[in-house]
């Protein structure tokens, strides 16, 4: 036997649910009605909470990150930019943009290297999140 209903107001309420019954429905509605209306409400509220989640997470993307790939142009970078990368501080990021000032633009990622504080596990560990411009077409 399946489970038992009694009736509250228009809208049927299982016996042992720990649920509270929803409010009565309105007069000429159907319970199923309100179920189905009551899902596509809760659709569009899960619809809008990502819709918003997206949003801000695509907002205040720097310039120097390279749309495509996601990485960070070593080249255009400022500061901040710069110390968003791991192991990349400060001081770091300082001396990234004053070697590029000092020398110009980096020619290859492999370059970054030539700046005091980056060593090999250092630039392993940053060589795909990195770019030295737009890639070439092939």
């Amino acid at each position: 036997m399946g489970p038992v209903t009694t009736r509250v107001g228009a809208v049927p309420v299982f016996n042992g649910s720990l649920r509270q019954a929803p409010a009565p429905a309105p007069i000429g509605r159907k319970p199923q009605e309100i179920i189905v209306t009551h899902i596509s409400c809760v659709k569009r509220q899960l619809a809008a909470i990502l819709a918003v989640a997206c949003l801000t997470l695509t907002m205040g993307i720097p310039a120097a990150v390279a749309a495509d790939a996601g990485t960070v142009n070593i080249n255009t970078a400022d500061a901040q930019q710069l110390e968003a990368l791991p192991r990349i501080g400060p001081a770091i990021a300082q001396r990234i943009i004053a070697y590029r000032e000092k020398n110009g633009a980096f020619k290859r990622p492999a370059d970054l290297m030539n700046v005091k504080g980056i060593g090999e596990s250092t630039f392993l560990q940053l060589k795909d999140l990195i770019t030295t411009g737009p890639k070439a077409k092939r």
